[in-house]
Formats: C-alpha cells, sequence, structure tokens
C-alpha cells in the first residue's frame, strides 16, 4: 500500500521544485530570518480577520475612513464570487461594521491595469448582497436608503501605471456629476499605493497629516524593511509587534508554510505565463499588423504602375524585411 506522504515531507517536495530564489526565501524563513510578507493571502488574512482582530479593521477603518464606526466581526453571508482570473486579491475578509455596512479589504499583489474597473463590478456584487439581506427580523423590501453603505479598500503593492504619475498615495474615489454635484454614495472605495507610501515613509516626504497612516501602510508593504527604525514608539507599536510575533508563530507551522508557499508559486507562475501570454499576443499582433500593410502597400503600388522590382525596393525602404522577404511578398499580393 503506498505510504501517503505527511504535510512536511509534501511541504520539502514542493519547496525542492521551486525557482533558487523562492526556496531561499522560505529558507529564511524557517530559520526565523526573515518573516511571512503580509501582502500575501494567509498571513493578511489571519492577521486582519474581523472576528480574531476587530480591534485592528477598526483600526485600519478609521485611519482610512476618518469615520468613528467599530467592527462587530465577520459578514455570517457568503461573498459573491468573482472572476477566477483575479485570484491574487483576497475577497473574503469582509467585516460588518457598527452602522451595518460591509468593510472589505483587498490585497493587490502585482499591479493590476485594469484593478478600478474590477473593484467597480466586485463592489456592486457587494452593493447588491446588502440590498438582498433582510434587516433585522424585517419581511418587507428594504427601500434604497436603507442600504448599509459598503467600504472598500484596495492595498496595491504595485502601483498601476494610471496611478505613478500622482503623488498621492492615497486615492479617495469621488461620485459627482460634471457641473459638481454631489451625488449620493452606496459605496465608498479608497485604493492605496503601498509602493509609493512605503518610498515616501523613508525618504520622511510622507504629510504629517498623515504619518501615522503611513507607517501603518509601510507595515503592510514590507514587515521585514527599514520602516521599523522610523515607526519607533508610534502609536500602534504595539500592533506591529503583536503582528509580527504571530507571523513568527506561522514559520514554524509546516501546513501554513504549505500554504503560503504553494500560493507564491501559483501566483509566481501565473504572472509569468500571463506576462508570456501578453508578450506573444502582442508580437502576433505586430506581425499581422505588418502583413497587411505590406498587402495594401503592395496593391498601391501596382495601381501606381509601379513595377515589381520598383515595389521590392519600396517595401524594404518601408518595412522591416530583407531583400528576400520583400520579393516574396510582391510574390504573395501583387
Amino acid at each position: 500500500m503506498k505510504k501517503t506522504r505527511t504535510i512536511s515531507e509534501n511541504y520539502e517536495a514542493l519547496k525542492a521544485v521551486m525557482p533558487q530564489r523562492i526556496r531561499e526565501e522560505f529558507d529564511q524563513i524557517e530559520a526565523g530570518k526573515r518573516l511571512p510578507e503580509l501582502y500575501y493571502d494567509l498571513p493578511f488574512k489571519k492577521a486582519f480577520h474581523p472576528d480574531l482582530h476587530p480591534d485592528r479593521v477598526t483600526k485600519i477603518f478609521q485611519l482610512i475612513f476618518h469615520q468613528e464606526l467599530v467592527a462587530l466581526g465577520s459578514l455570517n453571508t457568503a461573498a459573491p464570487k468573482v472572476s477566477i482570473y483575479s485570484k491574487n486579491t483576497i475577497l473574503d475578509n469582509l467585516a460588518r461594521m457598527s452602522d451595518e455596512g460591509i468593510f472589505d479589504m483587498e490585497m493587490q499583489r502585482k499591479a493590476q491595469e485594469f484593478i478600478t474597473e474590477r473593484m467597480d463590478v466586485y463592489v456592486s456584487d457587494l452593493i447588491m448582497l446588502q440590498y438582498s439581506v433582510e434587516k433585522g427580523n424585517r419581511k418587507s423590501e428594504m427601500s434604497f436608503p436603507d442600504i448599509p453603505t459598503t467600504y472598500a479598500v484596495v492595498f496595491m503593492k504595485e502601483s498601476p501605471s494610471r496611478f505613478q504619475s500622482n503623488p498621492q498615495f492615497i486615492h479617495y474615489r469621488k461620485n459627482e456629476t460634471d457641473t459638481g454635484v454631489q451625488l449620493s454614495d452606496l459605496s465608498k472605495v479608497v485604493y492605496i499605493e503601498l509602493d509609493k507610501c512605503l518610498n515616501q515613509i523613508l525618504e520622511h516626504r510622507c504629510p504629517p497629516e498623515l504619518e501615522e497612516l503611513g507607517c501603518f501602510l509601510a507595515f503592510l508593504a514590507d514587515v521585514n524593511g527599514d520602516q521599523f527604525t522610523i515607526m519607533g514608539d508610534g502609536p500602534n507599536r504595539n500592533m506591529y509587534q503583536e503582528i509580527r510575533d504571530e507571523l513568527r508563530d506561522m514559520a514554524k507551522n509546516k501546513k501554513e508554510l504549505m500554504s503560503m508557499l504553494t500560493e507564491k508559486y501559483e501566483a509566481d507562475i501565473r504572472f509569468s505565463e500571463l506576462n508570456q501570454a501578453r508578450k506573444e499576443g502582442m508580437q502576433e499582433g505586430i506581425r499581422e499588423g505588418m502583413q497587411k500593410g505590406i498587402r495594401a502597400f503592395v496593391s498601391l503600388c501596382r495601381k501606381s504602375d509601379k513595377t515589381q522590382d520598383e515595389t521590392i525596393l519600396e517595401i524594404k525602404r518601408e518595412f522591416p524585411l530583407t531583400s528576400d522577404e520583400a520579393k516574396e511578398a510582391v510574390r504573395n499580393y501583387w
């Protein structure tokens, strides 16, 4: 009978086939030389779970939204499913706030150029969830004014290109007309660039009014980094230390290490495959576009009464083709 491998054996077998940089990172984690990063799924979920740590969720909420609401725990109703292609985001840390609203935190590891479009779809699902949930024991339909607010924060480890030229690291979505009329919001969405914030903290460029939030975001961005020397005896020092202790404990748990290692491998391989597919698609598009251009150019030369030899010379001047490729193009499209 085939022996079932233990978690430790599976972990070691998986680590053995990893790229060297990943093996070295997890060797350091196991040796206690570095902590698991908070921008990975399991550490983030455990550190900021609304049932385990409602005080931390409350602190994050108040720092970002400047409202004196508190987290009451996790939302019991299952969250709507989103596209399988959005796996790199954390979708299930839904907290119920004291105003009955939903608070969602997402961590985006890789720059995603369509993050705002995807969030519009996801937040719409959460609004519908709010609209469909019974309020207490009331049986009548919920009216629009009664729908609690949906709060969503996207922590972006890497900034998408549309954000990079803006010097700010926190962006509050607004809902108003082109004439400046403020509209009511069923949702409040905030986009936060962790990499940009981390740089401002390390370079002492963070605005004073954002310093407490900035230190927290720098902590999320790089729990192993230099920002700890900057945080000093700040107001959230105890929370940072507690989270670091929890991450240190996670590094001793082979089952949790296995989960993190699997996620890291899948995320890196998936990102690599997407980049390769994108690159191949662009190359294919360039080839197809050039062929269409050559075909149209040959047709134009022919209508202009140019000879085939003259057309070959013209094509060589206009397109990056060798003499043989130019001759073949003329033969194909003449």
